[in-house]
């Protein structure tokens, strides 16, 4: 073989220091491009009409194509067309050259058409007189990507199970072997679940006892097997067909009493769960926030369309419910007499308490699908689409039989009536119906 006089770029650090004629030394280009071509992140270095010279060997991850590719072409062919201005005010190819670089996350085009989302860093250089712009991109973290993910959904009100399944884009169990899962109970005491395609008795979806999963959501503790013998015969029998071994489950506070629990399995041949604990820190925050958040939004829809003291819809409710019935049927404008001489004689509270009781009975006196509401004070509504007129006069002296009969407030018996203004339309339901209703009702308490 002809020696080319030139040596091979050392392997190590030491073989560098105790060879100052390697080619390092001799050809520092040749260690700079080394260098450059070993790194994960993009480097482009282009000049000030944004013309691409080089490109190191990340093109192929990051952009889907060659560095030679990209060599001749203009840095604005990979940005998407949306994100094209801030990246040149991110470059400072208008003006402010020797500005400090700053990052600045945008999206570049993939040879494939995707659009993949990076943090870019830029920066401006002489190089033999000449000005040249070089940036340095890199893939936003699953982290990172995952939290923007979580915030969208919640912003744009996602289900909780589209919300709370970008949480599993934050750990990278699924590329080692592993499965995750997540399981909840949400304020409306449903139960829900989502996982990387693992059995859901393997991540505790349903509360049958005697589980670690039912002691974790007792305990509040959390429980790491590393085993499979605490597992009843069907479960064991699910991990061992997946290949799994070891199981992590992690209480999470969550806006209701029982505790949301977070699950990792792991395979016979992979490190134990206790590897993930960063992971598992940042989902266990992760998961409380979207499920506090959730929560807390139930209640404020709760709120606005619900009367709190009786849970009946309010007035807000009443009129949307009435402008979404396609036909006729009946409207009751309803309103409770002597209902002030239980307050003054027995207190807020026991009218509070009648209230209440009178909801109960509007409520069990309509059929499913009849709207009841509380507009105010001791006024209250029902429409009843699609019914007929003589069903309508049946269920308005139903509902005075009803409310007529005694009440039991703390201890005190308490009678009071009901008047009911009723209006019918077989066609459709209009506001001058409801004010027919209205109507009718101000007549029957005039004449009483």
């Amino acid at each position: 073989m002809t020696d080319t006089g030139h040596r091979p770029i050392p392997t190590s650090k030491t073989d560098c220091i105790h060879d100052p004629g390697c080619a390092c030394m001799q050809h520092p280009d040749v260690l700079y491009r080394t260098i450059v071509n070993g790194i994960g992140d993009l480097i482009v270095v282009f000049d000030m009409t944004g013309v691409i010279h080089f490109a190191n060997r990340a093109s192929r991850s990051i952009l889907g194509c060659e560095p030679d590719e990209l060599e001749g072409r203009n840095v604005l062919d990979f940005i998407h067309p949306d994100d094209h201005d801030r990246a040149l005010r991110s470059l400072n190819m208008n003006k402010d050259f020797g500005a400090a670089p700053g990052l600045t996350a945008f999206r570049l085009l993939r040879s494939d058409g995707e659009a993949v989302m990076v943090d870019m860093t830029g920066g401006h250089a002489s190089v033999d007189g000449v000005d040249t712009l070089f940036t340095s991109t890199s893939r936003i973290n699953e982290n990172r990507a995952a939290m923007q993910t979580t915030l969208v959904n919640l912003l744009r009100g996602a289900p909780l199970d589209v919300a709370l399944s970008s949480v599993l884009d934050i750990f990278t169990w699924r590329a080692n072997g592993s499965h995750i899962g997540i399981s909840w109970l949400d304020g409306t005491g449903a139960r829900g679940a989502i996982s990387t395609g693992i059995d859901l008795d393997l991540i505790g979806a349903h509360p049958d006892p005697d589980t670690p999963w039912a002691e974790g959501r007792r305990t509040g503790r959390t429980i790491m097997d590393l085993d499979l013998s605490r597992l009843d015969p069907h479960r064991r029998q699910a991990a061992h067909d997946l290949g799994l071994a070891a199981y992590w489950i992690e209480p999470v506070a969550s806006a209701v009493e029982e505790p949301a629990l977070i699950t990792v399995w792991t395979a016979v041949d992979r490190r134990p769960p206790t590897g993930h604990d960063l992971g598992m820190e940042t989902a266990r925050s992760v998961v409380e926030v979207i499920l506090r958040w959730a929560e807390q939004q139930r209640q404020l829809d709760l709120a606005a369309f619900h009367d709190p003291l009786t849970g009946l819809a309010n007035r807000n409710a009443f009129f949307d419910a009435v402008a979404e019935i396609p036909g006729g049927g009946a409207v009751f404008y309803c309103d409770l007499d002597r209902f002030k001489p239980v307050n003054d004689l027995h207190g807020h509270a026991a009218g509070d308490a009648l209230l209440q009781q009178v909801a109960a009975r509007l409520i069990h006196s309509v059929r499913a699908g009849d709207v009841v509401a509380r507009l105010g004070g001791d006024e209250f509504a029902i429409v009843c689409p699609a019914m007929t007129d003589s069903d309508a006069v049946t269920l308005a002296q139903r509902i005075r039989d009803s409310i007529a009969l005694p009440f039991h407030i703390q201890g005190n018996l308490v009678q009071v009536e009901m008047s009911v203004g009723l209006a019918h339309d077989p066609d459709s339901i209009t506001t001058t119906l409801l004010d027919q209703a209205d109507r009718h009702l101000y007549d029957q308490k005039r004449d009483r």
